[in-house]
């Protein structure tokens, strides 16, 4: 479970910028982009009107909604002028997450987690349409998680807790082509115990995340009808992500307990995969169905071993090549709120099975 915490909090960010500036948690994405949609729902009001019963004033409502064009000048679902500030906003995102990775080579073992995060962030808008920029956004944020995990053969228990803190950035140009980019650090106290038989052991080292991650890719939107409730957007992507991961050293409290020397771990992974999306319009707000699957390669295959202060004990190795699936549902409710549920599996790894569930809130200012 080395560098759950940065990469979970991580990708709360990235979802954030997807909702914002290219499909997943907002209505402006499939209609091209503000301008995209107010260009799209300049036909007169008549003829909106006596579109099929689907589509109607109610679609126009809603997107003229995400475009931030109100009659009132306040601020909408996409909250782009909070504080009175035009083109700063800020939102929180809770998840709840359980997991469970089969099968580690070594030790034949389950590991079971579960996981509670809450990431919060403040972004701003510095360009929109001019200097080449679709738009241009810069943000900084803040998480906290905590993690429960359980290695079912050895009745071990890790859990912990730690913050992070986040820079981002969001890049849209060409109306279809996006830059992501978010840097991570957290600082982690971890909750350690193994069943010895006659006691427990125990320890709480402290450890250490960083990294980063940077993400390109180009969308498609199909246009199906003019007035249509449903909009489409697919495309590829690349990504490529850094972490680094230490742990102090610590000794094992109890009759027997081990020594463990400093650990240190590093990740550096590039994905190339595709992602589709499909918006359908509701009396409520609006349904997002949405897929994405990527092959992943891991360039640090990883330690055969941990250091001990008597010698070394045999730990597991990960597969360099492997996809990532997964599958979601996302519900637009209201002004600035998302409620998602998705699944994601791993497959191809020679060693690992992965199947993690995720139930998570988006509340926007």
């Amino acid at each position: 479970m080395a560098f759950a915490m940065a990469r979970e909090h991580m990708r709360l960010v990235s979802q954030r910028l997807t909702g914002l500036s290219h499909g997943g948690e907002g209505l402006e994405h499939f209609w091209g982009g503000a301008n995209g949609m107010i260009t799209a729902l300049t036909a007169p009001l008549a003829q909106i009107a006596a579109a099929d019963s689907d589509g109607g004033v109610r679609l126009a409502q809603l997107a003229q909604s995400a475009a931030n064009v109100s009659d009132d000048g306040g601020a909408t679902a996409q909250a782009r002028n909070m504080g009175g500030i035009d083109g700063l906003r800020s939102y929180i995102t809770a998840s709840y997450t359980v997991g469970e990775i089969d099968g580690t080579r070594a030790s034949g073992g389950t590991v079971d987690y579960d996981a509670i995060n809450l990431v919060g962030g403040i972004d701003y808008e510095v360009l929109r349409d001019e200097a080449g920029f679709d738009s241009l956004l810069l943000g900084a944020g803040i998480g906290y998680g905590n993690y429960d995990g359980k290695i079912d053969n050895t009745d071990t228990r890790i859990d912990t807790s730690g913050y992070t803190a986040m820079l981002y950035g969001s890049a849209t140009f060409a109306r279809s082509a996006y830059a992501d980019i978010t840097l991570a650090h957290s600082w982690l106290d971890y909750d350690y115990t193994r069943d010895a038989g006659a006691n427990d052991l125990t320890a709480k080292p402290d450890g250490r995340e960083w990294g980063g991650t940077l993400r390109l890719g180009y969308d498609f939107r199909p246009r199906i009808s003019r007035f249509s409730p449903t909009r489409w957007v697919f495309g590829p992507f690349v990504q490529g992500q850094y972490l680094k991961a230490e742990i102090d050293g610590f000794t094992e409290q109890g009759p027997g307990g081990i020594t463990f020397a400093d650990q240190t771990a590093k990740s550096i992974t590039s994905q190339l995969g595709m992602h589709a999306a499909v918006m359908r319009s509701t009396d409520w707000g609006a349904l997002v169905f949405s897929g994405r699957m990527a092959w992943e390669h891991e360039y640090e295959d990883g330690a055969d071993q941990v250091r001990l202060s008597s010698g070394t004990a045999r730990i597991d190795k990960v597969d360099p090549n492997y996809a990532r699936l997964e599958v979601g549902m996302t519900a637009l409710v209201g002004s600035g709120v998302a409620i998602t549920a998705d699944y994601a599996t791993i497959a191809g790894d020679t060693y690992r099975q992965e199947h993690t569930g995720r139930l998570r809130l988006r509340l926007g200012f």
